[in-house]
Protein backbone atom coordinates (compact mmCIF):
# COMPACT_ATOMS: atom_id res chain seq x y z
CA UNK A 1 0.00 0.00 0.00
CA UNK A 2 2.77 2.45 0.83
CA UNK A 3 4.49 1.79 -2.51
CA UNK A 4 1.20 2.33 -4.36
CA UNK A 5 0.48 5.57 -2.51
CA UNK A 6 3.99 6.87 -3.17
CA UNK A 7 3.69 6.05 -6.88
CA UNK A 8 0.32 7.77 -7.07
CA UNK A 9 1.68 10.79 -5.23
CA UNK A 10 4.73 11.00 -7.48
CA UNK A 11 2.58 10.79 -10.61
CA UNK A 12 0.41 13.62 -9.31
CA UNK A 13 3.44 15.82 -8.57
CA UNK A 14 4.91 15.06 -11.98
CA UNK A 15 1.67 16.03 -13.68
CA UNK A 16 1.66 19.37 -11.85
CA UNK A 17 5.27 20.03 -12.83
CA UNK A 18 4.53 19.12 -16.44
CA UNK A 19 1.52 21.45 -16.48
CA UNK A 20 3.60 24.33 -15.13
CA UNK A 21 6.33 23.75 -17.71
CA UNK A 22 3.78 23.52 -20.53
CA UNK A 23 2.17 26.77 -19.42
CA UNK A 24 5.52 28.55 -19.39
CA UNK A 25 6.41 27.09 -22.78
CA UNK A 26 3.05 28.05 -24.24
CA UNK A 27 3.37 31.62 -22.97
CA UNK A 28 6.67 31.94 -24.84
CA UNK A 29 5.34 30.13 -27.91
CA UNK A 30 2.13 32.12 -28.17
CA UNK A 31 3.66 35.55 -27.40
CA UNK A 32 3.15 37.86 -30.35
CA UNK A 33 3.59 41.43 -31.55
CA UNK A 34 0.60 43.66 -32.17
CA UNK A 35 0.33 47.13 -33.70
CA UNK A 36 -1.66 50.29 -33.12
CA UNK A 37 -1.63 53.24 -35.55
CA UNK A 38 -3.67 56.37 -36.12
CA UNK A 39 -4.43 54.97 -39.59
CA UNK A 40 -5.60 51.66 -38.12
CA UNK A 41 -9.05 50.17 -37.52
CA UNK A 42 -10.25 48.27 -34.46
CA UNK A 43 -11.93 45.82 -36.80
CA UNK A 44 -8.50 44.68 -38.03
CA UNK A 45 -6.48 41.79 -36.63
CA UNK A 46 -3.75 44.06 -35.20
CA UNK A 47 -1.08 41.54 -36.14
CA UNK A 48 0.89 43.70 -38.61
CA UNK A 49 1.46 47.40 -39.32
CA UNK A 50 -0.89 47.04 -42.32
CA UNK A 51 -3.66 45.53 -40.17
CA UNK A 52 -3.09 47.73 -37.11
CA UNK A 53 -5.74 48.62 -34.57
CA UNK A 54 -6.81 52.24 -34.14
CA UNK A 55 -6.90 52.38 -30.32
CA UNK A 56 -4.50 51.23 -27.61
CA UNK A 57 -7.43 50.08 -25.53
CA UNK A 58 -8.40 47.55 -28.22
CA UNK A 59 -5.03 45.92 -27.53
CA UNK A 60 -5.58 46.26 -23.79
CA UNK A 61 -8.67 44.07 -24.05
CA UNK A 62 -7.02 41.25 -25.98
CA UNK A 63 -3.27 40.83 -25.51
CA UNK A 64 -1.80 38.29 -23.11
CA UNK A 65 1.44 37.18 -21.42
CA UNK A 66 4.57 37.94 -23.43
CA UNK A 67 2.75 40.07 -26.01
CA UNK A 68 4.20 43.39 -27.16
CA UNK A 69 2.04 46.22 -28.47
CA UNK A 70 3.84 48.77 -30.69
CA UNK A 71 2.06 52.10 -30.87
CA UNK A 72 2.77 54.48 -33.73
CA UNK A 73 3.12 58.26 -33.48
CA UNK A 74 0.11 60.44 -32.73
CA UNK A 75 -2.24 61.61 -29.99
CA UNK A 76 -4.49 58.89 -28.55
CA UNK A 77 -7.44 60.48 -26.79
CA UNK A 78 -8.60 57.48 -24.79
CA UNK A 79 -8.32 55.76 -21.45
CA UNK A 80 -5.96 52.81 -21.65
CA UNK A 81 -7.14 50.15 -19.17
CA UNK A 82 -5.38 46.75 -19.46
CA UNK A 83 -7.66 43.83 -18.63
CA UNK A 84 -5.29 40.86 -18.58
CA UNK A 85 -2.21 39.73 -16.64
CA UNK A 86 1.29 39.18 -17.86
CA UNK A 87 3.73 37.04 -15.90
CA UNK A 88 7.03 37.91 -14.24
CA UNK A 89 9.01 36.33 -17.07
CA UNK A 90 6.51 37.30 -19.79
CA UNK A 91 5.07 40.75 -19.07
CA UNK A 92 2.64 42.52 -21.37
CA UNK A 93 4.50 45.47 -22.92
CA UNK A 94 3.10 48.61 -24.52
CA UNK A 95 5.91 50.38 -26.41
CA UNK A 96 5.74 53.82 -27.99
CA UNK A 97 7.35 53.39 -31.41
CA UNK A 98 8.85 56.88 -31.55
CA UNK A 99 11.41 55.88 -34.20
CA UNK A 100 8.81 54.31 -36.49
CA UNK A 101 10.92 51.19 -36.86
CA UNK A 102 8.00 48.89 -36.03
CA UNK A 103 4.89 50.72 -37.22
CA UNK A 104 6.29 53.06 -39.84
CA UNK A 105 4.98 56.09 -37.92
CA UNK A 106 7.79 58.05 -36.24
CA UNK A 107 7.24 60.77 -33.64
CA UNK A 108 5.91 61.27 -30.13
CA UNK A 109 3.21 58.94 -28.88
CA UNK A 110 0.81 60.75 -26.54
CA UNK A 111 -2.03 59.49 -24.37
CA UNK A 112 -4.54 62.02 -23.08
CA UNK A 113 -8.02 61.64 -21.61
CA UNK A 114 -10.70 63.59 -19.76
CA UNK A 115 -10.26 61.34 -16.69
CA UNK A 116 -7.38 58.96 -15.90
CA UNK A 117 -5.28 58.38 -19.00
CA UNK A 118 -3.72 55.03 -18.01
CA UNK A 119 -5.59 52.92 -15.46
CA UNK A 120 -4.09 49.57 -14.43
CA UNK A 121 -6.34 47.77 -11.96
CA UNK A 122 -5.90 44.12 -10.97
CA UNK A 123 -3.62 43.49 -13.94
CA UNK A 124 -0.17 42.16 -13.06
CA UNK A 125 3.12 42.52 -14.94
CA UNK A 126 2.08 45.28 -17.33
CA UNK A 127 4.75 47.65 -18.70
CA UNK A 128 4.51 51.02 -20.47
CA UNK A 129 7.60 52.26 -22.34
CA UNK A 130 8.29 55.60 -24.03
CA UNK A 131 4.90 57.36 -23.85
CA UNK A 132 3.95 60.94 -23.14
CA UNK A 133 0.97 60.84 -20.79
CA UNK A 134 -0.45 64.30 -20.46
CA UNK A 135 -3.26 66.80 -19.99
CA UNK A 136 -5.61 64.43 -18.20
CA UNK A 137 -7.10 64.58 -14.72
CA UNK A 138 -4.71 61.89 -13.48
CA UNK A 139 -1.87 60.64 -15.63
CA UNK A 140 -1.41 57.07 -14.40
CA UNK A 141 -3.32 55.11 -11.75
CA UNK A 142 -1.99 51.72 -10.64
CA UNK A 143 -4.15 49.71 -8.23
CA UNK A 144 -4.06 46.19 -6.77
CA UNK A 145 -1.46 45.02 -9.27
CA UNK A 146 2.04 43.57 -9.07
CA UNK A 147 5.06 43.83 -11.35
CA UNK A 148 4.09 47.13 -12.97
CA UNK A 149 6.65 49.26 -14.79
CA UNK A 150 6.72 52.77 -16.24
CA UNK A 151 9.85 53.14 -18.35
CA UNK A 152 11.19 56.19 -20.24
CA UNK A 153 7.86 58.02 -20.09
CA UNK A 154 7.07 61.71 -19.65
CA UNK A 155 4.02 62.38 -17.49
CA UNK A 156 3.01 66.03 -17.37
CA UNK A 157 0.29 68.64 -17.34
CA UNK A 158 -2.28 66.49 -15.53
CA UNK A 159 -4.60 68.35 -13.15
CA UNK A 160 -4.20 65.83 -10.29
CA UNK A 161 -1.39 63.31 -9.58
CA UNK A 162 1.08 62.49 -12.29
CA UNK A 163 1.30 58.88 -11.04
CA UNK A 164 -0.80 57.37 -8.25
CA UNK A 165 -0.02 53.89 -6.89
CA UNK A 166 -2.50 52.23 -4.52
CA UNK A 167 -1.97 48.72 -3.10
CA UNK A 168 0.43 47.90 -5.92
CA UNK A 169 4.07 47.19 -6.76
CA UNK A 170 5.45 49.46 -9.48
CA UNK A 171 8.86 50.53 -10.79
CA UNK A 172 9.14 53.99 -12.34
CA UNK A 173 12.36 54.12 -14.34
CA UNK A 174 14.13 56.79 -16.39
CA UNK A 175 11.01 58.94 -16.55
CA UNK A 176 10.10 62.61 -16.17
CA UNK A 177 7.10 63.56 -14.00
CA UNK A 178 6.52 67.30 -14.18
CA UNK A 179 4.04 70.16 -14.04
CA UNK A 180 1.18 68.16 -12.56
CA UNK A 181 -1.56 69.73 -10.43
CA UNK A 182 -0.79 67.72 -7.29
CA UNK A 183 2.09 65.42 -6.29
CA UNK A 184 4.24 64.13 -9.11
CA UNK A 185 4.04 60.63 -7.64
CA UNK A 186 1.79 59.48 -4.79
CA UNK A 187 2.02 56.00 -3.25
CA UNK A 188 -0.39 54.65 -0.63
CA UNK A 189 -2.27 51.59 0.58
CA UNK A 190 0.61 49.23 1.35
CA UNK A 191 2.35 49.79 -1.99
CA UNK A 192 5.93 48.98 -2.96
CA UNK A 193 7.30 51.66 -5.30
CA UNK A 194 10.81 52.04 -6.73
CA UNK A 195 11.65 55.34 -8.45
CA UNK A 196 14.98 55.15 -10.26
CA UNK A 197 16.85 57.53 -12.58
CA UNK A 198 13.86 59.87 -12.71
CA UNK A 199 13.22 63.60 -12.69
CA UNK A 200 10.30 64.93 -10.62
CA UNK A 201 9.93 68.69 -10.97
CA UNK A 202 7.58 71.67 -11.09
CA UNK A 203 4.65 69.79 -9.58
CA UNK A 204 2.04 71.79 -7.64
CA UNK A 205 2.31 69.35 -4.71
CA UNK A 206 5.45 67.46 -3.71
CA UNK A 207 7.78 65.74 -6.15
CA UNK A 208 7.00 62.38 -4.55
CA UNK A 209 4.98 61.41 -1.49
CA UNK A 210 4.06 58.19 0.24
CA UNK A 211 1.53 57.19 2.88
CA UNK A 212 0.81 53.98 4.77
CA UNK A 213 2.47 51.91 7.48
CA UNK A 214 3.14 49.09 5.05
CA UNK A 215 4.02 51.27 2.08
CA UNK A 216 7.61 51.04 0.89
CA UNK A 217 8.97 53.97 -1.11
CA UNK A 218 12.50 53.81 -2.56
CA UNK A 219 13.96 56.66 -4.60
CA UNK A 220 17.37 56.09 -6.19
CA UNK A 221 19.55 58.32 -8.40
CA UNK A 222 16.81 60.84 -9.11
CA UNK A 223 16.38 64.62 -9.22
CA UNK A 224 13.53 66.31 -7.35
CA UNK A 225 13.37 70.06 -7.73
CA UNK A 226 11.19 73.15 -8.09
CA UNK A 227 8.11 71.42 -6.65
CA UNK A 228 5.69 73.74 -4.84
CA UNK A 229 5.72 71.82 -1.53
CA UNK A 230 8.36 69.21 -0.60
CA UNK A 231 10.90 67.39 -2.71
CA UNK A 232 9.77 64.22 -0.90
CA UNK A 233 7.03 63.90 1.71
CA UNK A 234 6.99 60.53 3.48
CA UNK A 235 4.44 59.04 5.85
CA UNK A 236 5.47 55.48 5.00
CA UNK A 237 6.55 52.43 6.91
CA UNK A 238 9.78 52.20 4.92
CA UNK A 239 11.43 55.08 3.06
CA UNK A 240 14.83 54.81 1.35
CA UNK A 241 16.42 57.78 -0.42
CA UNK A 242 19.81 57.31 -2.09
CA UNK A 243 22.02 59.27 -4.53
CA UNK A 244 19.41 61.97 -5.11
CA UNK A 245 19.58 65.69 -5.78
CA UNK A 246 16.87 67.78 -4.07
CA UNK A 247 16.79 71.53 -4.50
CA UNK A 248 14.64 74.65 -4.91
CA UNK A 249 11.46 73.05 -3.58
CA UNK A 250 8.98 75.44 -1.99
CA UNK A 251 8.97 73.83 1.45
CA UNK A 252 11.27 71.07 2.76
CA UNK A 253 13.74 69.06 0.74
CA UNK A 254 12.68 65.92 2.64
CA UNK A 255 9.88 65.79 5.21
CA UNK A 256 9.20 62.63 7.21
CA UNK A 257 6.08 62.91 9.32
CA UNK A 258 2.98 61.36 10.93
CA UNK A 259 3.00 57.55 10.77
CA UNK A 260 6.51 57.11 9.40
CA UNK A 261 8.48 54.17 10.78
CA UNK A 262 11.94 53.76 9.22
CA UNK A 263 13.78 56.17 6.91
CA UNK A 264 17.24 55.85 5.38
CA UNK A 265 18.83 58.80 3.56
CA UNK A 266 22.29 58.36 2.01
CA UNK A 267 24.53 60.17 -0.46
CA UNK A 268 22.02 62.91 -1.23
CA UNK A 269 22.56 66.60 -1.92
CA UNK A 270 19.72 68.62 -0.41
CA UNK A 271 20.19 72.33 -1.01
CA UNK A 272 18.48 75.70 -1.43
CA UNK A 273 14.99 74.55 -0.46
CA UNK A 274 12.38 76.96 0.88
CA UNK A 275 12.31 75.61 4.45
CA UNK A 276 14.27 72.72 6.02
CA UNK A 277 16.71 70.44 4.29
CA UNK A 278 15.52 67.35 6.20
CA UNK A 279 12.64 67.62 8.67
CA UNK A 280 11.75 64.69 10.93
CA UNK A 281 8.48 64.53 12.86
CA UNK A 282 8.48 60.85 13.91
CA UNK A 283 9.99 57.38 13.43
CA UNK A 284 13.59 56.17 13.18
CA UNK A 285 15.77 58.01 10.69
CA UNK A 286 19.33 57.32 9.57
CA UNK A 287 21.23 59.96 7.56
CA UNK A 288 24.75 59.49 6.25
CA UNK A 289 27.07 60.85 3.57
CA UNK A 290 24.75 63.72 2.63
CA UNK A 291 25.30 67.41 1.88
CA UNK A 292 22.55 69.54 3.41
CA UNK A 293 23.28 73.17 2.66
CA UNK A 294 21.87 76.64 2.06
CA UNK A 295 18.29 75.76 2.94
CA UNK A 296 16.05 78.65 4.05
CA UNK A 297 15.54 77.29 7.58
CA UNK A 298 17.06 74.21 9.25
CA UNK A 299 19.60 71.75 7.91
CA UNK A 300 18.84 68.62 9.95
CA UNK A 301 15.73 69.37 12.02
CA UNK A 302 14.36 66.77 14.44
CA UNK A 303 11.08 67.33 16.27
CA UNK A 304 10.27 63.78 17.38
CA UNK A 305 11.60 60.30 16.78
CA UNK A 306 15.17 59.05 16.65
CA UNK A 307 17.60 60.66 14.22
CA UNK A 308 20.97 58.94 13.77
CA UNK A 309 23.40 60.76 11.49
CA UNK A 310 27.10 60.72 10.59
CA UNK A 311 29.58 61.82 7.91
CA UNK A 312 27.34 64.58 6.58
CA UNK A 313 28.32 68.08 5.49
CA UNK A 314 25.73 70.48 6.91
CA UNK A 315 26.29 74.18 6.24
CA UNK A 316 24.74 77.57 5.64
CA UNK A 317 21.18 76.72 6.59
CA UNK A 318 19.58 80.00 7.65
CA UNK A 319 17.77 78.78 10.77
CA UNK A 320 20.65 76.58 11.97
CA UNK A 321 22.47 73.52 10.73
CA UNK A 322 21.34 71.21 13.54
CA UNK A 323 17.95 71.71 15.22
CA UNK A 324 16.79 69.21 17.84
CA UNK A 325 20.04 67.31 17.35
CA UNK A 326 23.79 67.98 17.36
CA UNK A 327 26.69 67.25 15.04
CA UNK A 328 27.90 63.67 15.22
CA UNK A 329 30.72 61.41 13.98
CA UNK A 330 32.53 62.65 10.88
CA UNK A 331 30.26 65.64 10.34
CA UNK A 332 31.58 69.01 9.17
CA UNK A 333 30.00 72.44 8.79
CA UNK A 334 31.93 74.22 6.04
CA UNK A 335 31.01 75.57 2.61
CA UNK A 336 30.73 72.55 0.26
CA UNK A 337 32.05 74.62 -2.67
CA UNK A 338 29.55 73.61 -5.30
CA UNK A 339 30.55 74.36 -8.88
CA UNK A 340 27.74 76.95 -9.02
CA UNK A 341 25.03 77.39 -6.40
CA UNK A 342 23.39 80.17 -8.43
CA UNK A 343 23.59 78.08 -11.59
CA UNK A 344 22.22 75.01 -9.80
CA UNK A 345 25.32 72.93 -10.53
CA UNK A 346 25.83 70.90 -7.36
CA UNK A 347 28.92 68.99 -8.45
CA UNK A 348 31.91 69.52 -6.15
CA UNK A 349 34.47 72.17 -7.00
CA UNK A 350 38.16 71.25 -6.86
CA UNK A 351 38.50 72.93 -3.44
CA UNK A 352 35.45 71.25 -1.94
CA UNK A 353 35.93 69.99 1.63
CA UNK A 354 33.48 67.21 0.85
CA UNK A 355 36.00 65.36 -1.33
CA UNK A 356 37.04 62.16 0.50
CA UNK A 357 35.09 63.25 3.60
CA UNK A 358 32.52 60.43 3.61
CA UNK A 359 32.62 56.79 4.55
CA UNK A 360 31.29 53.45 3.39
CA UNK A 361 27.74 52.70 4.44
CA UNK A 362 25.25 49.90 4.57
CA UNK A 363 23.66 49.09 2.23
CA UNK A 364 26.67 49.75 0.04
CA UNK A 365 26.39 52.36 -2.74
CA UNK A 366 28.54 51.70 -5.82
CA UNK A 367 27.65 54.56 -8.19
CA UNK A 368 26.65 58.22 -7.95
CA UNK A 369 23.88 60.21 -9.61
CA UNK A 370 25.92 60.52 -12.81
CA UNK A 371 26.67 56.80 -12.88
CA UNK A 372 30.30 57.23 -11.82
CA UNK A 373 31.81 54.57 -9.58
CA UNK A 374 31.97 55.15 -5.82
CA UNK A 375 34.50 55.77 -4.46
CA UNK A 376 36.80 57.32 -7.07
CA UNK A 377 39.35 58.49 -4.52
CA UNK A 378 40.54 56.71 -1.39
CA UNK A 379 37.14 57.04 0.27
CA UNK A 380 33.60 58.21 -0.46
CA UNK A 381 32.41 61.77 -1.06
CA UNK A 382 29.18 62.85 0.64
CA UNK A 383 26.43 64.17 -1.59
CA UNK A 384 24.93 62.82 -4.79
CA UNK A 385 28.09 63.33 -6.88
CA UNK A 386 31.41 61.55 -6.49
CA UNK A 387 34.13 64.00 -7.50
CA UNK A 388 36.68 62.90 -10.08
CA UNK A 389 39.05 65.25 -8.29
CA UNK A 390 39.54 62.73 -5.48
CA UNK A 391 42.57 61.44 -7.39
CA UNK A 392 44.85 63.84 -9.29
CA UNK A 393 46.37 63.08 -12.75
CA UNK A 394 49.66 61.85 -11.24
CA UNK A 395 47.79 59.12 -9.40
CA UNK A 396 48.64 60.61 -6.00
CA UNK A 397 45.86 60.73 -3.48
CA UNK A 398 44.27 64.12 -2.82
CA UNK A 399 44.11 64.91 0.87
CA UNK A 400 40.71 65.40 2.40
CA UNK A 401 39.77 68.64 4.16
CA UNK A 402 39.88 66.83 7.51
CA UNK A 403 43.44 65.65 6.85
CA UNK A 404 44.55 69.15 5.91
CA UNK A 405 43.19 70.44 9.21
Amino acid sequence: MNISRNCTSNKFVNRILLAVLLNLFCDDLLAANFYVRKSGNDGNSGTSPGTAWLTINKAALLVGPGDTVYVGAGVYNEQVAPKRNGTTSNPIRYIADTTGSQTGDAGTVEITYAGTAVSVAQSDNVHFVGFQIRSSVRGVYWRQSQGGRIDSCEIYGNSDFGVEVDIAAVTVYNSIIRNNGSDGLYASGDSDVLVQLCELRNNTGSGASGKGQKTKLTIDRSRLYSNAIDGVHSETGNFTFVNCLVYANGNDGVEVTLGSAASTIQFCTIAANGNDGIRQQTGDMSISNCIVAFNAFGGLERHNGTMTHSYNLVFGNTGGDFIGTTASTGEISVDPNFVSLAGRDFHLNRRSPAINAGTNSSPSVNVDLDGNSRPIGPTFDPGCYESKLGVNPTGLRVLSWKEIQ
